[in-house]
């Protein structure tokens, strides 16, 4: 007899080969973030193949349609950002930071450098007493700073002249999403090629979320983690996807590949990296009760990469790389934006930098550089579980790593930051990190590695810290 909980190579070709296949709002709306050359082979070489057991939940389309135009809009945010601060991000405004940088220092320093200049000239010009030098010692460093300072006077006008062009190629580039935007490829494939379940009804959307409060107060899966953050149905939102997907699975009897690019632990089983293994089991054992059929699930790059295996299509790998890229900057990138902002609050750099994607693969999610010139690297890790000793053995970990990765990256200091799951996760890891033996194992680090506790509220908005190593007594 198979295991349910697992699965093997055998079931895994069965699976693709004669499965439903269900995908939810997120690996959806992950489409708009695809160039058109993947989305088109995706279209044409995925969904043509499997386009008669391609069905979506009515939950999943309501919840894409109600964001698309958010997300569609996303774009031409970005393009925008290059330009001009913005009170709402961060990490914008690179050009107009650029430009201020040269202006500031042909402005400010290069008045101060003549100005150590003039010194040097006048106390060195009297031949009757030391110190002496020529009257023309000083003319040739002269005639450099006046080639700097007529030089930084040329590049403050290619500045202003490139600005110019990028403001007109941003435009155009604004009116291609915009027309993308009016005529939504994405949207009319999926319409073509999905199948979409029938609403339900008010009475068996309010049955549910009696059957939620119960299940959540529990931490039942799926969509637990949504108790404190919405409101409404909205908070049953997952809940109500799965009892649609489980109702259409039983009544057609078959297996269930579900696509979903949500990686909360109401969902999945993770492993020690924090990277996706299994289902959670409570969601393959209700699966099992309503259908004697398989159910497993895959995020939208490993979906991509198994089927074209198994069922031998033609993917370009560049493909598959980038909707991998687009699936691992999601999974981080809206927090990294917030706990960047956070820490470039705490500390004046001058220079923050947020990695993304493969640049994350030296072990860095945050670069920092303060005005000594102190570099200081950052990551972030989100607790499983917060008892004491998981935490304990993972500080150990990361004090292990931290030499190879001050190395690797020429750091002076190195931060490791773990996200409790809540505000009273976030609290009890912090008193962890108080006790004896942890206490000890910082004291030892404390020249080049410290630890930040934290967790973002439910807004998802605010990074608010719980502890900072550097601050114990």
């Amino acid at each position: 007899m198979t295991n349910k909980y697992l699965i093997d190579e055998n079931e895994e070709k069965s699976l693709f080969n004669d499965a439903l296949i269900i995908f939810d709002t997120s690996s959806l709306l992950d489409f708009y973030y695809y160039s058109s050359k993947t989305q088109n082979e995706i279209f044409d070489t995925v969904f043509r193949k499997i386009e008669n057991r391609m069905w979506l939940p009515y939950q999943v389309f309501y919840e894409f349609q109600k964001n698309r135009d958010k997300v569609m809009m996303k774009p031409i945010e970005t393009y925008q950002s290059l330009l001009s601060k913005s009170k709402d991000n961060k990490d914008s405004g690179h050009f107009d930071e650029m430009h201020s940088i040269i202006k500031k220092f042909k402005t400010e320093q290069i008045a101060n450098v003549k100005g150590h200049l003039k010194t040097l000239v006048e106390k060195t010009h009297k031949d009757d007493k030391h110190p002496f030098f020529e009257d023309k010692y000083f003319d040739h460093l002269e005639k450099r700073i006046n080639l700097l300072d007529e030089y930084l006077s040329k590049t403050d006008e290619e500045f202003k002249n490139f600005k110019k062009l990028l403001e007109k190629d941003i435009k155009k580039k604004i009116k291609q999403i915009e027309k993308i935007k009016s005529s939504d490829s994405v949207y009319h494939s999926f319409k073509e090629n999905f199948t979409i379940g029938e609403e339900w009804n008010y009475d068996e959307l309010l049955a549910i979320s009696k059957e939620g409060e119960f299940r959540y107060r529990n931490e039942i899966p799926p969509g637990f983690e949504d108790f404190d953050e919405k409101s409404g149905f909205q908070k049953y939102g997952d809940l109500i996807l799965w009892k649609q997907l489980l109702k259409y699975a039983n009544v057609n009897g078959k297996p269930v590949i579900f696509v979903t690019n949500d990686n909360k632990k109401d969902w999945w089983y993770f492993d020690g990296n924090i990277n996706t293994k299994s289902p959670r089991h409570e969601l393959i054992s209700e699966f099992s009760s309503n259908n004697e059929q398989k159910f497993w699930m895959y995020n939208s790059n490993d979906f991509l990469y198994k089927i074209k295996k198994i069922l031998d299509l033609e993917i370009e790998d560049s493909s598959i790389e980038e909707v991998k890229e687009v699936y691992e900057s999601h999974s981080s990138s809206n927090k990294d934006s917030i706990l960047g902002e956070w820490l470039a609050k705490k500390h004046k750099w001058r220079m923050f930098i947020t990695f993304e994607g493969k640049e994350k693969d030296n072990g860095l999610d945050f670069l920092s550089i303060n005005n000594d010139g102190v570099k200081q690297g950052f990551e972030m890790k989100r607790a499983i579980t917060s008892n004491y000793a998981s935490i304990f053995g993972n500080l150990k970990k990361s004090i292990l790593s931290k030499t190879e990765v001050i190395s690797k990256n020429s750091l002076d200091r190195f931060t490791h930051i773990i996200e409790g799951k809540n505000k009273a996760s976030a609290t009890i890891i912090a008193r962890h990190l108080v006790r004896a033996n942890p206490r000890k194992v910082l004291r030892e680090n404390e020249n080049d590695f410290n630890v930040i506790v934290g967790y973002f509220d439910k807004s998802r908005k605010e990074f608010i810290a719980t502890f900072e190593s550097e601050k114990l007594k």
